[in-house]
């Protein structure tokens, strides 16, 4: 009988993790569907897959023309964050490419990302406070807005909040 006592030791464990688990996975669940986790595994499986065939990850940058229209530059990103890249690379300001082609931003030079949090299809784009200085383009910021938009809208961002110095604009 004392030689038993181990094996049920580990089996009453066994039994003590398996109801755990069961009592616990209801809300394991909810919040995995509260925080809109699975969504953007699955973007970040599907983006590694594709980074696996050998291709560049790529952002698609909106800058704006002469025409008053949008174009969309693809420009290379690491991938392992894909949102944050994008505005990263957004705030960089127009590549050569885009240049020939009469892009300009109309983000204010020197704005830097300070943070940038997705939640389902809402992206909250916290940036620092040069991004409120007037620019030629306006002294609002509603053209910056729309930029920022179009940039992350080929990642299915269909909102977007912008905080400066995590203080929300109107």
């Amino acid at each position: 009988m004392r030689r038993w006592w181990p094996l049920y030791l580990t089996f009453a464990l066994i039994i003590i993790l398996v109801l755990a688990t069961l009592i616990a996975l209801p809300r394991i669940r909810r919040a995995f569907d509260e925080a809109d986790v699975i969504p953007m595994v699955k973007n970040y499986l599907s983006q590694q897959q594709e980074g696996s065939k050998g291709s560049q990850a790529m952002a698609e940058v909106a800058f704006p023309l002469p025409s008053s229209t949008y174009r969309l530059y693809s420009l290379p990103i690491e991938g392992r964050l894909p949102y944050h890249e994008t505005i990263e690379r957004l705030l960089e300001g127009p590549p050569y490419v885009a240049l020939k082609d009469g892009a300009v931003t109309y983000i204010p030079p020197k704005t830097t990302l300070l943070g940038l949090t997705v939640r389902g299809k809402i992206a909250f784009v916290d940036l620092s406070k040069e991004f409120l200085i007037p620019t030629a383009w306006e002294e609002g910021y509603t053209l910056r807005r729309e930029q920022i938009e179009r940039s992350l809208a080929p990642l299915q961002i269909e909102r977007v909040n912008i905080l400066v110095e995590s203080k929300l604009l109107d």
